[in-house]
């Protein structure tokens, strides 16, 4: 329903809505394919999502409650909602549904007679859109912010510290968001093989109709691989292409499911992994009983649990957050509020804090400089060729594809190579050549000779790190052809012929660095004879922050920028190059929603600080 109302979804949605697509937009997700895939929405102006947020509930009460003249619902579930398809009844029942003040007293008094099973139904459907759960929850990025965890027993949305890193022991305490996280997570990350197998279990369990029933809504959501599959299982075509039957044999009926066998299995598991109606099933039959468990008591501890001791000692390199620490921490004071002291032979506790408070401040001096080659702007709506170059913060910002980076001093100015109507490698493009945000970032990766992409915006989330080393090997390799083909190009000047990405032992759940060459071998860094300063790196979100590698003194690395990317975490990000002053120089790649948020409070700084008088200048 929200797809709907906010158009452009899959499954032959209606058209995108102008007023909704430009804060609510379609999260890039590998998931599958047809009528039953899933696209995960994401929230990327709150300010404009609180205004619009009446008309949006408005719009998903309209899509869930059918109107006059029209029978089709949501799902059969919500089929005696069709009760209210009259004018002033349906009326009623969407104000209830979308405004705050409304009374489950005054609905009853003007809609028909409603059981306790249907009025807790409605009070749900209220809580989403008026009590704003929904957008909450589209506020938060599916394998960001939260996701699965595979070590627990529960199989609920957990907590995420970073990128596909769930948190140890946390969970949600607001038990209305966690339903909704754990149907978006399920609906993002679809079915195990595990979880397909239980499935199949509890619908042999049913009595036959409601089995047979439930499968059939299985079969009406599946995409055109699984129709197309199945029609070629019996014996498509003729002659020496024809497909013999039997080939890809999907059972179309509830009886012909055998749990014993190993091959049906993963073709059901295949096709039906990321169907909609498949996972609705596995919630409602399997999790949802087993794990939605309430206790009468919460075990809740903050950071001022940590430090109730009598001594602390601790570092950062910013102040930023020192209005939030427990009030037993005492921060040094700033650099510049010390008064200057010769050097002492014997360091004492002054001296320490005086070289602590050195560092506050020396990464945005550095990023303020000459390391900051400029800033590309990713199109998340198309991924084609953007036109038009600005500039944000005194920064140039160069639309991906054309037009040139100018940095923050006008010596750091390079280039783009590729012209308007042609990408990097010289191939030419139309407005049919749609790229992810993920591939993106790995074509600018090469086109633009870095050393490593640090992803603190998480912009590669969803993506497999090996599959994004693979990409890159694989797209390097074709750009050095292409230019051997055509001698007059300037060819690359990146020297790495391996990439290096944290990956996870599925055993022990540690995080090791591993190096894959282009012939896919994948070996452990500490025994590999490629050093991390020969390859190119990738740093997930969670590596953005203590992760040490020596990289070249001329490393040129390209850090993303995401939503709720703060300053800690952007200078952690950016300290992951150690020589960033001698040598080493960032490129930034943010997209566009991104860049007009910052571009908005660019201008109301600037606007404020000319005491209103800013004009049609101050935004830049």
């Amino acid at each position: 329903a929200a797809a709907a109302a906010a158009g452009g979804g899959g499954g032959g949605a209606a058209s995108p809505n102008p007023t909704v697509s430009r804060w609510l937009v379609r999260e890039p997700q590998a998931g599958g394919s047809g009528l039953g895939a899933f696209v995960p929405r994401l929230v990327v102006d709150r300010e404009a999502a609180s205004k619009c947020a009446p008309q949006f509930y408005r719009a998903v009460a309209e899509v869930l409650v059918p109107g006059a003249g029209t029978d089709e619902v949501v799902c059969e579930e919500l089929g005696w909602l069709r009760a209210f398809s009259s004018g002033n009844l349906r009326a009623s029942l969407v104000r209830f549904l979308c405004d705050p003040r409304a009374t489950l007293e005054g609905l009853r008094a003007a809609s028909v007679r409603l059981t306790d099973d249907q009025e807790a139904v409605l009070l749900v459907m209220r809580g989403l859109l008026a009590g704003g759960i929904l957008l909450h929850v589209f506020s938060k990025r599916v394998r960001v912010a939260y996701g699965s965890d595979d070590r627990r027993a529960k199989q609920l949305a957990v907590p995420y510290l970073a990128t596909d890193t769930p948190t140890e022991r946390s969970e949600f305490a607001d038990v209305d968001a966690l339903l909704v996280m754990t149907h978006v997570m399920a609906y993002a990350e679809g079915l195990s093989r595990s979880d397909m197998e239980a499935a199949l279990h509890k619908l042999q369990y049913l009595e036959p109709n409601q089995g047979e029933a439930a499968f059939q809504r299985w079969w009406a959501l599946a995409g055109r691989a699984t129709r197309g599959a199945e029609e070629r299982a019996g014996g498509a075509g003729t002659g020496p292409t024809a497909v013999p039957a039997g080939t890809e044999r999907l059972p179309r009926s509830a009886k012909e499911l055998d749990v014993q066998d190993e091959v049906q299995l993963q073709r059901v598991w295949r096709h039906f992994r990321f169907n909609r109606e498949a996972i609705n099933f596995w919630l409602r039959e399997v999790v949802l009983p087993r794990d939605t468990c309430e206790y009468d008591r919460r075990l809740q501890a903050t950071p001022f649990h940590l430090a109730d001791v009598q001594r602390q000692l601790g570092f950062s390199g910013t102040n930023d957050t020192n209005l939030t620490m427990p009030f037993s921490i005492q921060p040094v004071l700033d650099g510049a509020d010390m008064a200057p002291s010769p050097a002492k032979l014997c360091p004492d506790a002054e001296c320490f804090a005086r070289e602590l408070a050195a560092t506050n401040g020396f990464m945005v001096r550095a990023l303020s400089t000459c390391c900051t080659e400029g800033v590309i702007e990713l199109d998340e709506r198309s991924g084609g060729v953007c036109g038009g170059q600005g500039t944000i913060g005194g920064i140039g910002v160069a639309k991906n594809g054309t037009g040139t980076v100018s940095g923050a001093a006008d010596h750091t100015n390079a280039a783009c190579t590729g012209g308007a109507g042609h990408d990097a490698t010289g191939s030419s493009t139309s407005s049919a050549d749609v790229r992810s945000i993920p591939e993106q970032v790995l074509d600018l990766a090469v086109e633009r000779d870095v050393q490593a992409i640090i992803d603190v915006g998480a912009l590669l989330a969803g993506k497999p790190l090996r599959a994004c080393a693979e990409y890159l090997l694989s797209r390097k390799q074709r750009l050095v052809e292409q230019q051997r083909h055509r001698p007059g190009d300037q060819p690359t000047t990146a020297v790495w012929q391996h990439v290096v990405y944290s990956s996870t032992d599925p055993k022990t759940h540690r995080r090791t660095w591993v190096v894959q060459s282009a012939d896919g071998l994948v070996e452990n860094l500490s025994r590999s004879a490629v050093g991390e300063s020969d390859a190119l790196v990738i740093y997930d979100e969670f590596q953005c922050r203590g992760a040490d590698l020596k990289l070249r003194q001329t490393a040129r690395a390209l850090l993303t920028l995401g939503q709720s990317v703060c300053k800690d975490e952007l200078m952690q990000a950016a300290g992951r190059l150690r020589q960033l002053t001698r040598g080493q120089t960032v490129l930034f790649a943010a997209p566009r929603f991104v860049l007009q948020a910052i571009r908005q409070v660019v201008h109301a700084a600037t606007f404020g600080a000319h005491g209103g008088g800013g004009g049609d200048g101050g935004g830049g």
